[in-house]
């Protein structure tokens, strides 16, 4: 049993309470310094004697404990492959979390629904009840850090993160470069959770992105639609102006290198006319049953989809039009029901959450008995991840992102499917060299049936 020292108190209430309450927490764990989160670092853990009980003794090794710091920033491939890792295993292990979850912020910011305090939050008590739950051999401190009060600049300067383990986080893209030349330097493990950017991290095998770059959101959406449509039957839609139809290549070069003769249909539709015109779609365009293909993922984009679905609604009349679409097509709180059934709508999304889920419904259970709130997705995220990193830290040691392919483990959002992208696939794909980073491609195909969105 793993016992957990921890400053934050049990939050009571409803969600919008708990979220209120937790501010009340950080405050008060502020009133105890003239800084926002007490240190109270521990000190580096001490050597252990070996353990190994004699043979046909049980083992008298003590429980290991899980010490919980809130710390201000001032405080501190493939068998048979030509080189081995050596990934060290320890007794301990020391793991560092960014989180920005901005207790600088007023109250209404984190309780009012949908904010990004309230996303973080949730990440943050799901990760810290994936760190209490945790059975396995190792002992683990873990550090939490609120990123937000954190400049790119002071974060060498942390004593507990320049000596993790690992890291988890930060959100912001800049301290995610920052942090990654830091994980490098001290050969700690960088797992980032939350940014899918090729640009972050070149040449950094410490790197682990747990986000699937764009192009996987439209690769698996390429194989879905040609294993169920004729490529004339796909239309690849984009506003005429701005660089919207850069986005086709991705579809059509899967297409092309999966046997496609015939290319997708490009549809180019000038702003103004789905906005304002009396009619966006020739009609000749429903005379045969289609998929039209929304690859638009940016919240800024929220109206457009919206508006071309509204469109195509309506429009289509009683033909059959499916239409594919990246995760704001299934979170956008302005398309409804009614447009994603009528429309057959399919998206692409690496975390499905699934609330009539055995695992998930047990997980919101203890949730809730230990917040007095109903976690939503990412509380569930946070725990994945933190289930994650411990499991194979403790079964791999230090090196463990070397040893993540071979984890095929369902977690309750979804697998993880992390490979190593190399500078050369010619080269040893275990020389630290031949790495630029480790990615997670797991994407999967959700479909609106029976009232909700299902995996394919």
């Amino acid at each position: 049993m793993i016992s957990a020292q921890n400053r934050l108190q049990q939050l009571s209430g409803n969600r919008s309470i708990s979220m209120l309450l937790l501010l009340l927490c950080l405050s008060i764990s502020a009133c105890k310094s003239k800084k926002k989160f007490v240190d109270a670092t521990p000190p580096p853990p001490k050597k252990e004697e070996d353990t190994k009980p004699e043979e046909g003794k049980e083992s008298t090794k003590k429980v290991e404990v899980i010490e919980w710091t809130f710390a201000d920033e001032t405080a501190y491939p493939p068998i048979g492959s030509k080189k081995e890792i050596n990934s060290i295993d320890k007794n301990a292990y020391s793991i560092a979390v960014l989180v920005p979850i901005n207790a600088n912020a007023q109250a209404q910011d984190f309780v009012e629904k949908g904010t990004i305090q309230n996303r973080f939050i949730e990440f943050y008590l799901g990760l810290k009840m994936a760190l209490e739950e945790y059975t396995g051999t190792k002992q683990i401190q873990a550090h939490i850090f609120d990123s937000s009060n954190i400049s790119e600049s002071k974060l060498e300067s942390i004593e507990a993160i320049r000596e993790a383990d690992v890291i988890i986080g930060p959100y912001d893209k800049e301290k995610i470069r920052e942090t990654a030349y830091l994980a490098k330097e001290q050969s700690a493990v960088l797992i980032s959770p939350w940014q899918a950017s090729k640009k972050v991290a070149q040449k950094n095998p410490q790197y682990v992105q747990l986000k699937p770059n764009l192009e996987d959101h439209y690769y698996a959406l390429a194989e879905d639609l040609i294993t169920n449509f004729e490529p004339q039957q796909v239309y690849l839609l984009a506003k005429e102006e701005g660089s919207d139809k850069g986005r086709f290549k991705y579809f059509q070069e899967y297409a092309k290198s999966h046997g496609s003769r015939t290319p997708f249909q490009e549809l180019l539709i000038p702003e103004d006319t789905i906005n304002f015109g009396e009619v966006a779609f020739d009609s000749t365009l429903f005379e045969k049953d289609i998929a039209v293909v929304i690859p638009n993922w940016k919240s800024s984009d929220e109206n457009f989809v919206y508006t071309c679905m509204r469109r195509l609604r309506v429009e289509k009349r009683e033909n059959n039009v499916t239409v594919y679409g990246m995760p704001i097509l299934a979170e956008s709180e302005r398309i409804n029901y009614d447009l994603h059934l009528n429309l057959n709508a399919t998206v692409a999304q690496s975390r499905y959450f699934d609330k009539t889920n055995p695992s998930i419904k047990n997980f919101r259970n203890r949730y809730f008995n230990t917040y007095n709130a109903l976690p939503g997705r990412d509380a569930c995220e946070g725990y994945d991840v933190g289930s994650y990193v411990l499991k194979n830290l403790d079964t791999y040691g230090t090196d463990f992102q070397f040893f993540l392919e071979n984890d095929q483990n369902e977690y309750l959002l979804s697998s993880f499917d992390v490979v190593r992208l190399l500078v050369d696939p010619e080269e040893d794909p275990n020389d630290k060299k031949n790495i630029e980073y480790f990615l997670n491609k797991e994407v999967q195909i959700l479909k609106f049936r029976n009232g909700k969105f299902q995996r394919r």
